[in-house]
């Protein structure tokens, strides 16, 4: 029991820290097809083809034009981002499977081999930072929902089965007792007709049938000794399960809140940009 509780610590304060990381924007130059690019990087949880279509969705939406895609390169030409610059260019995002993530990779060029960056254009860049973070919190917005559902649905199955498992293990456990109360009865029985034999002298049928129902009374102890050997393995088989999942649905538990609470930042820092 201290070991698993230990584990649920340890995952907890991992779950805190990724809170507390949850996105990270970076200004970063990196090679796209072989050009040295300027970027603003986030890494997002989720589905690559799901976020680029959010992205399609996001520019369709803000910027009124349609990206054009090529090997993970999402490109719309001779765009004009109004609350970004005055002037046209090309904006690019690029995208690629991180380990379990997807590092989405937003750059804005002005013209060959030049592209919007702080040093340069210091008001402009952190305009275009906040347009990428728009997408961001608006893609989290409509993922994390989902998340929270899938996740809560899983709770609940969780939580049944656990019910079910306990629910189980208590009637098990009732029938064990009435078992056990069954054999102390029958053996009080078997006693009580063993006694009466001494007294029964050369009746024969009476004989007969007090041995007859010594016979059953025994065989009454063996089936019930039977039905306890078969409650107690159940009993122990749905505890270790209980045991088992009991963290587990800890664990649903604090990653749902870490959900809830991420959702409530990208909600309010969506519409603190807006």
């Amino acid at each position: 029991m201290k070991t698993i509780l230990i584990a649920i610590a340890i995952l907890y304060s991992i779950h805190l820290s990724a809170q507390s990381n949850f996105i990270v924007f970076n200004e970063e130059s990196i090679l796209i097809n072989g050009v040295n690019t300027n970027v603003e990087n986030v890494v997002l949880e989720g589905n690559i083809d799901d976020i680029k279509k959010s992205w399609k969705s996001f520019t369709k939406e803000t910027l009124d034009e349609k990206m054009s895609e090529k090997n993970n390169l999402l490109t719309g030409e001779k765009i004009a981002i109004n609350k970004v610059t005055d002037k046209r260019g090309d904006l690019l995002a690029y995208f690629y499977n991180k380990d379990k993530d997807v590092s989405v990779n937003i750059a804005f060029r002005l013209g060959y081999d030049i592209y919007l960056n702080s040093p340069q254009y210091p008001e402009e860049y952190a305009r275009f930072k906040e347009f990428c973070q728009a997408f961001v919190y608006k893609y989290y917005g409509e993922y994390l929902p989902k998340l929270i559902k899938a996740k809560s649905k899983e709770q609940k199955a969780l939580t049944k089965e656990l019910k079910t498992l306990k629910k189980g293990i208590s009637k098990a456990d009732k029938n064990l007792n009435k078992q056990n109360r069954l054999i102390i009865k029958s053996n009080k029985k078997i006693k009580q007709a063993e006694s009466a034999l001494l007294d029964i002298g050369a009746d024969t049928i009476k004989k007969i049938k007090t041995e007859s129902q010594i016979t059953e009374l025994k065989a009454a102890i063996i089936t019930s000794s039977q039905a306890i050997g078969m409650l107690k393995e159940s009993i122990c088989t749905n505890s270790e399960l209980v045991t088992a999942m009991e963290p587990n649905l800890v664990i649903i538990a604090d990653e749902l809140k870490s959900l809830q609470m991420k959702l409530k930042e990208v909600q309010a820092k969506g519409k603190a940009i807006q």
